[in-house]
């Protein structure tokens, strides 16, 4: 493990990534900072103070420490792949966030069921891809977990399973209209979580990163305040 030490708007932070060649380990290295800072700082552009977020594929929680942190959010982060989560969990503890960042070792999909994993290469842990059906893996939708609280942004970075991760969570997008970050790496995949987030009254309003990630917002955003001041 690569272990990474830097200063962050005032706030002292502690990253565990994979060993070499880990993509992500090397960014951070290399910048000084977090991985995919320009989705992050939009994030804290759009963040409302009091709500939730939730990470669905968390990683080895580059976002989530981001969001604990500095944000001072309340966070529900989850991982399927276990060296991934492991390395998430120590990163919530090295950065003082026990009880404020919650992970949880499953797979996020459209339904409650199991799955499998085919994990990335050393290069990239962080491209592990499920395949939902049978497996060891569990599977949670984001609407069964009845998540409690505002929930104020929801980022999706699921290799592929992003819309099933936005049709399992309905409710809950329904409920809060919460701003949502998705990574769609190609246009098939951008069209697919367009057409579900179009239907839920959303419109994509920014690309960010290397793996284009989109931020789509709801179009109501009276009614989304609404929401907000009502769940007080």
């Amino acid at each position: 493990m690569q272990k990474h030490v830097f200063g962050f708007m005032g706030r002292r932070v502690e990253l565990w990534t994979h060993p070499e060649p880990d993509h992500t380990g090397r960014v951070i290295r290399h910048t000084g900072q977090f991985y995919e800072t320009d989705v992050l700082m939009k994030c804290r552009e759009r963040y409302w103070p009091g709500t939730a977020i939730i990470d669905a594929g968390a990683n080895i929680g580059n976002h989530a420490v981001f969001f604990g942190a500095i944000l001072n959010a309340p966070v529900y982060a989850f991982e399927p792949y276990k060296p991934n989560h492991d390395l998430l969990e120590m990163n919530i503890a090295a950065n003082g966030l026990d009880g404020q960042v919650l992970a949880t070792c499953c797979a996020i999909g459209a339904v409650d069921g199991t799955g499998s994993l085919q994990p990335g290469p050393s290069s990239n842990p962080g491209t592990t891809v499920v395949s939902f059906g049978a497996g060891p893996v569990p599977v949670r939708s984001l609407d069964s977990l009845a998540i409690p609280g505002r929930i104020g942004l929801l980022k999706v970075d699921v290799e592929g399973a992003e819309s099933a991760v936005l049709m399992g969570a309905t409710a809950l997008i329904q409920t809060w209209r919460p701003d949502i970050v998705v990574e769609a790496g190609t246009t098939a995949a951008f069209a697919a979580v367009a057409t579900i987030l179009a239907g839920l009254g959303y419109v994509p309003q920014g690309r960010f990163a290397d793996t284009p990630t989109y931020l789509f917002v709801a179009i109501d955003q009276p009614a989304r305040m609404q929401a907000f001041l009502a769940g007080a």
